[in-house]
């Protein structure tokens, strides 16, 4: 179920949420990997890859909220990306990949957003420990290295906030909007109803009606 206009007007309180979830992401997406940049500038496309996942969601989004004044513009660049047909069509993609990508980034693997929030905060913690052969770009205790480190890790735990939100905020528009659409087919009158015409049908006779006058 969906629809490829603007979202009815019941949803558009939920539809709020999900494009500040959107907004949040794409801002802690393009911090998180500014500070990685300037931090491991060697390892930088290794991010890159790993966060492949979090841009296919950012296109799913753009294309559930084309209606937006915010997103229009996004929404003409990348039309010929999106993954769904756009709209309200896209709710159902929009939390299923916020929710898959959450999950895998809580996991403690290699390359999940859970691993970089502990393995920062340990090296923030004990800067001297072993590094395992991480060639920084900034000098190690330096206040710039702090200070993008911890950059850094509030922007990853902002972009893992932001998908949850959006994984949650997404599956109850979409219940909402599955409401929505069986409300309004139960408030046509039942087939019988009509007749071939569309018009109301006029209901046969009784034998002896007609003499009864």
């Amino acid at each position: 179920l969906g629809g490829d206009g603007p979202p009815p007007q019941e949803l558009m309180p939920r539809m709020k949420r999900i494009k500040w979830c959107l907004v949040l992401m794409v801002v802690a997406l393009i911090v998180k990997l500014l500070a990685f940049v300037i931090l491991v500038p060697a390892a930088a496309l290794a991010l890159l890859f790993n966060s492949l996942s979090i841009v296919l969601v950012v296109l799913i989004g753009i294309c559930l909220l084309k209606d937006d004044p915010l997103f229009v513009g996004p929404y003409n660049c990348v039309q010929r990306c999106c993954l769904c047909p756009g709209g309200t069509n896209c709710l159902c993609a929009w939390f299923a990949f916020c929710f898959l990508t959450a999950m895998f980034s809580v996991l403690p693997v290699g390359g999940s957003d859970m691993q970089y929030i502990v393995t920062f905060i340990s090296l923030m913690a004990n800067p001297s420990q072993k590094q395992d052969g991480i060639k920084w770009g900034l000098h190690v205790r330096s206040s710039a290295w702090y200070a993008l480190c911890l950059i850094f890790v509030v922007a990853v735990a902002l972009e893992l906030l932001a998908q949850i939100l959006g994984a949650y905020h997404g599956y109850k528009g979409y219940q909402q909007f599955q409401q929505a659409q069986m409300g309004g087919l139960m408030d046509w009158p039942p087939a019988r109803d009509f007749d071939m015409r569309g018009a109301p049908a006029v209901p046969p006779a009784r034998p002896g009606m007609a003499d009864a006058g």
